[in-house]
């Protein structure tokens, strides 16, 4: 009996501390990788980039084809602001795994980041292909195109995010941009009634419906919105500013001068509500107040004779009327795609 116990712990400790067989190895190996895997996504969601790249490049060491890995060390290096860093590593994330769609989207926003739009777009489209219940590729490449110009295009992807979540208000906000500056007005009014139905204290919304009512030379409407608008934002120079605009297209010269005020209170160098300001106060007969505001609209923006300039418009409206996407745009548009990722929602499935 003595001699069959002996035997059979001398079996158990000769297992133990054998050589671990290469199937074992790779088990090990497998485990520690997802280990690290895990544990970086966790920073990643906490916003601790650094320690994240860090804990994934264990992971790669330990098992070099793990290809969620690869993905999230993609969105690390966004995060971190090393675009082409990003692109290596979604590159090899798909090499390994070509039937995920999240590492195109991210190095669709890393390609876009390096001012390859061509190459975001198709990387989104891709991810449109992979993901077709997901409605933000779409999204994103609509995005893209608006920024290229291409106002058809950008309209079809942001219909075919609408068809993919028909609530989507970012959607409907950007697809009756697109709609406006391609002189579709009633079709883009349509999407923002929707839009601020669905987000009634959105300002920018009624802020792009009031610039159009002002480009239809419906002031009474545009004046309407931006009292809402205001309420929401009242320290908001541009809202004071646009509808003193519309006043003063309405020969209202009072209200026009009491909004352009406003405008400057809280802007100082708001060179056109000067300006406007001093059309008003012509208007209303006070060429001394005319004159001074003429001289501020000059010295801000280097005009020897501002009294002969004509009317300013507000930018938005200047915007609509040429049917031109502005710098300004462009750079919202970026910095809210890189705010969705900080958030974090690409980590979930």
């Amino acid at each position: 009996m003595k001699r069959c116990a002996a035997l059979t712990m001398g079996v158990v400790l000769g297992w133990v501390l054998a050589p671990a067989g290469p199937a074992l190895a790779r088990s090990s190996t497998a485990w520690t990788a997802h280990n690290w895997v895990k544990q970086g996504h966790q920073a990643l969601t906490k916003g601790d980039y650094a320690r994240a790249l860090s804990l994934l490049d264990k992971a790669v060491q330990a098992k070099p084809d793990h290809p969620l890995a690869h993905a999230y060390r993609c969105y690390a290096y966004l995060q971190l602001g090393r675009a082409r860093r990003a692109v290596t590593a979604c590159t090899r994330a798909i090499g390994l795994d070509p039937t995920k769609g999240r590492p195109y989207i991210w190095r669709g926003f890393a390609w876009q980041r390096l001012g390859e739009p061509e190459k975001a777009v198709r990387d989104f489209g891709r991810a449109m292909s992979l993901r077709p219940k997901d409605h933000r590729p779409a999204f994103y490449r609509g995005t893209v195109w608006f920024s290229l110009g291409k106002l058809d295009r950008a309209e079809a992807d942001y219909t075919e995010c609408l068809r993919r979540k028909k609530d989507f208000v970012p959607g409907l906000v950007r697809r009756g941009m697109a709609r406006a500056m391609r002189k579709r007005h009633g079709a883009a009014l349509d999407d923002w009634d929707q839009a601020i139905k669905l987000s009634p204290k959105d300002d920018r919304i009624l802020h792009y419906r009031a610039s159009l009512f002002l480009v239809r030379g419906e002031y009474d409407l545009a004046v309407k919105d931006y009292e809402v608008a205001l309420r929401l934002r009242p320290k908001w120079a541009e809202y004071w500013f646009s509808r003193g605009y519309a006043y003063l297209k309405l020969k209202k010269y009072d209200a026009a001068i009491g909004d352009f005020t406003q405008a400057i209170r809280y802007n100082p160098k708001h060179s056109l509500a000067y300006f406007n300001r001093g059309i008003a106060f012509k208007a209303s007969g006070n060429k001394r107040a005319a004159e001074a505001d003429f001289a501020a609209f000059g010295r801000l923006v280097g005009i020897k004779d501002p009294a002969h300039t004509p009317i300013e418009k507000p930018a938005l409206v200047e915007e609509l009327e040429r049917s031109q996407v502005s710098r300004w745009l462009k750079r919202v548009r970026s910095s809210r795609w890189f705010r969705r990722i900080k958030s974090g929602e690409f980590l979930r499935e």
